[in-house]
This record gives structure tokens, sequence and C-alpha cells, in this order.
């Protein structure tokens, strides 16, 4: 009984190893995709940034003298705010499908990684009152054993 437990509990290890190498990988992968969203936001609110500060240095300066240059200060605050909106699109799809789904990820593998150390634990414990009750077990037939023998010697006597 007690080395089929062995066996069992060789498993669960395995497997509780397996999910703890799991739960780091997902978690460098959290890591690594926050950074990610944390430079995408950073170059969002840079290009705000940007867009503000040349909305208000045009808005401080002298107006356009002609319709061409209105057209290109518009064109040039359009491509702004394009960019502007390109970014925000980018870190908000970023933040809802790759660091969610990592996020997702590493939920699930901390889950696995949970079960696999109460199953190994629960082994551990059926193993080590096997190991106990084989133990007494020996000593029973031990002292079985030389009771036996002290009342073998007794009738021989």
């Amino acid at each position: 009984m007690v080395f089929e437990l062995q066996s069992i509990l060789d498993l669960r290890r395995d497997a509780e190893d397996a999910a703890q190498r799991a739960l780091a990988a997902a978690a460098a992968d959290v890591h690594r995709e926050e950074q990610e969203q944390a430079r995408l936001a950073a170059r969002w609110q840079t290009a705000l940034a940007t867009l503000e500060k040349e909305i208000a240095r045009l808005g401080s300066g002298p107006g356009p003298s002609t319709p061409a240059q209105g057209l290109a200060r518009e064109s040039y605050l359009a491509r702004l705010r394009d960019e502007v909106t390109r970014l925000k699109i980018a870190a908000d799809n970023h933040r809802t499908a790759a660091l969610a789904t990592a996020r997702a990820s590493h939920a699930t593998a901390l889950s696995t990684y949970e079960q696999a150390a109460r199953e190994r634990e629960a082994v551990s414990m059926l193993e080590e009152r096997a190991r106990v009750t084989a133990a007494r077990d020996r000593e029973r037939r031990a002292e079985d054993a030389a009771t036996d023998l002290a009342s073998a010697d007794r009738r021989r006597r």
C-alpha cells in the first residue's frame, strides 16, 4: 500500500512541478504584456500631450494669413488627432485582448497549481498515514512474535 501511494505521490509531485512551471511562464507573460501596455499607454499619452501643445501653440500665435496656411494647419492637427486616436485604439485593443488573455491564462495556471498542490498534499497525508500504520503493524507483529516465542519457551520448559 505504501509503495502504491509513494508512486501516486511521485506523480502528484511531478504534476505540481509542471503546474508551477506553467504558472511561472504565465506570470512572465503577464509581466511582459503589462510592460507592453505601459509602453503603448505612454506613447498614447505622449501623442496626446503633443497634440494639446500644438493646439495651444497654434492658437496663441498669429492666425493663418492665407487659406492654404489654414488648410495646412488643420491638416497637421488632423494628422496629430489621427495618431492620438490610433495609439489609443492600439492601447485599448492590447488591454482587452493580449493583456486580458495573459491575465486569464495566469488565473487558470494559478488555479491549476493550487489544485495540484492540494492533490499532492492529500496523497502525501495518505502516504504518511500508511507509513505510520505499516510501522505500527510491524511493531505489533514483532511484539506478537516475541510473545509467541516467549510462550513457546515457557511451554518447552
